[in-house]
């Protein structure tokens, strides 16, 4: 007699047993896909869920593969909720004892807790939930940066999915891994992948009316970021994680229990005079817009992106390396990190800077060229070494809101604007900016003590915006400005005198970290700064704190009349100095 067989022509059959156990027949030696299983069959009443009447047979894991944590995650919280705690200890105890450790401190850290839980409406993303990882997003101090690219996450698949329910749950495992790091707005190649991949109804499947699924290509094709996935954060992760030990090293004396390192950056801020932009390094330039905590904070986050091969130490790994070179660690440089010191001061925090800022960085070659990232894996986590060394020349506020023509992959532009905006938010706009003059003249310095943190009430915090009550306790005092590594260098404020040929009145500025140092001298020459009309042609302008070789002359130009300047921190010259 022949097998009864069924068809779900008009009804949708759920298998009591899923993934798991598919994969496990396909690894198997003895089974594989075209061995024939025995199934039992259960009609049930409509609106029953099988998960709840038949959850000892749902949830016997015999003959399966184990679970990922995702889904751990996902039936802890759905038996918490319906009020079942011994199945939700059932389900934790399929986890290692480490992985129960931080599935604790997960469930225990509400703000990344709810968001996780509202991205389960889509069935697919906290498949790639790591557990592994709750310390690093602990440990990174970047809460609010967490919370922010979480709402990313959800908010870019919401747009995606067309907030239909029924599409959410269409988008599942296969999906979101087809659709991950994809850039349809930037990449001709992405977006014909899309195509391709709608049209083999590989996206989406369970979606078969053909106005719906035109209507979800059109929405992805309309994407203008990179489609993020929770293994996008959690890769992402490990990059965020140095931009915050960079800021956390450098910029910052005292970080209270709990605290972000966005909070405490917000109570060092106090807004500069001018609103300057750094366009290429060492160069400012001025926009016509007041300066603000979150553009200032913009600032220092690029600079960090950008030098973070020459500000981490050997904890924390260099780019990753192309095909055929070496792995090189990240490693400190003294002079970069004397030079993000003094950005971050120009843009407003009170921080202590070095008492000079010599001349050459060192070098770490150029990248003239725009690297092309091709395959997923180059759009996330650190950048390649070519991708660093074009970042360390390019990566400016003013080339981030460029608007680039579509290329045949995204550039490593719009890979690093991506990850500054699903972090930290959009940048601020900066309207049109104007090159301010290459030249200073002598600037009148007197020292300063410095700055006394703000009162509490007085600070715009990043947390807030978002929502989170910041720390409420206060800075430590820097009575001691010697003790905190305060130095000569530390001005505050100058003026800035009028030539006599310009109309420029004199106004208060912050002391530039850049002086004009002439090339090294030719037999017969001398050191001496000449007037800005009869400048030799090798006259240049370069880093440093009024480095000058030998002589140490200087330009006045109150009197036109070369001017010695003493100094005895000049005896120190760096090793690489050219003499």
């Amino acid at each position: 007699m022949p097998y009864h067989r069924l068809t779900s022509s008009h009804h949708k059959l759920r298998c009591v047993h899923g993934r798991q156990r598919y994969e496990a027949a396909i690894r198997s030696a003895k089974l594989g896909p075209d061995t024939w299983w025995t199934v039992k069959l259960y009609c049930l009443p409509q609106g029953i869920d099988p998960r709840v009447l038949l959850r000892n047979e749902v949830e016997q894991d015999h003959h399966q593969t184990k679970y990922n944590d995702g889904h751990v995650f996902c039936a802890v919280l759905y038996w918490e909720e319906q009020g079942d705690p011994h199945r939700a200890h059932s389900w934790r105890s399929k986890l290692t004892l480490g992985q129960q450790k931080r599935l604790d401190i997960l469930m225990k850290w509400k703000p990344v807790k709810e968001r996780l839980m509202s991205l389960r409406a889509f069935p697919g993303l906290l498949d790639a939930l790591k557990l592994g990882n709750v310390e690093r997003m602990v440990h990174s101090r970047g809460l609010p940066q967490i919370i922010r690219n979480l709402d990313h996450i959800y908010n870019t698949w919401d747009m995606i999915t067309l907030g239909e329910s029924r599409v959410r749950r269409a988008a599942d495992v296969p999906t979101v891994q087809h659709l991950q790091m994809l850039a349809p707005s930037a990449s001709r190649a992405d977006r014909s992948t899309i195509r391709d991949l709608m049209q083999s109804g590989e996206l989406f499947h369970t979606v078969r009316d053909p106005g719906l699924r035109a209507r979800i290509e059109q929405r992805i094709l309309q994407t203008k970021v990179l489609i993020p996935s929770v293994r996008s954060f959690h890769e992402n992760m490990k990059y965020l994680q140095i931009v915050n030990h960079i800021m956390e090293s450098y910029l910052i004396t005292t970080l209270r229990r709990g605290e972000a390192i966005s909070e405490a950056l917000d109570a060092l801020w106090s807004q500069p005079e001018d609103c300057l932009i750094e366009y290429t390094e060492g160069q400012f330039t001025r926009a016509p817009r007041p300066p603000s905590l979150d553009l200032s904070f913009m600032t220092v986050v690029v600079a960090a992106l950008r030098g973070f091969p020459r500000l981490c130490d050997g904890d924390y790994r260099g780019p990753r390396c192309e095909v055929g070179e070496r792995h090189t660690a990240a490693s400190k440089d003294e002079i970069a990190i004397d030079r993000f010191r003094a950005l971050a001061r120009k843009v407003g925090y009170r921080v202590a800077t070095a008492q000079e800022v010599p001349l050459i960085l060192a070098d770490m070659g150029e990248c003239a060229i725009e690297p092309a990232e091709g395959p997923v894996g180059r759009r996330w986590n650190r950048p390649f070494s070519d991708s660093a060394r074009f970042c360390a020349s390019k990566l400016f506020l003013p080339e981030l809101l460029e608007d680039k023509p579509m290329t045949a992959y995204p550039g490593t532009l719009f890979v690093q604007r991506d990850f500054i905006r699903s972090f930290f938010g959009e940048i601020p706009d900066l309207g049109p900016l104007a090159q301010l003059p290459p030249g200073l003249p002598e600037l009148q310095v007197q020292p300063s003590p410095p700055d006394l943190p703000q009162p509490a009430s007085a600070r715009a915090s990043a947390s807030s915006r978002l929502g989170i009550s910041p720390s409420d306790s206060g800075l430590p005092s820097l009575e001691n400005p010697r003790r905190h590594g305060w130095g000569p260098a530390d001005f505050t404020g100058f003026t800035w005198p009028a030539d006599q040929e310009s109309e420029t009145p004199s106004l208060p500025r912050r002391l530039s970290i850049f002086s004009e140092v002439p090339d090294r001298p030719r037999s017969g020459q001398s050191n001496q700064l000449v007037p800005e009309g009869s400048r030799p042609p090798s006259a240049r302008w370069t880093s440093g704190d009024d480095w000058l070789p030998n002589s140490h002359v200087g330009w006045n130009s109150r009197s036109n009349t070369a001017q010695s300047m003493s100094r005895s921190s000049m005896n120190s010259r760096p090793s690489n100095y050219p003499l």
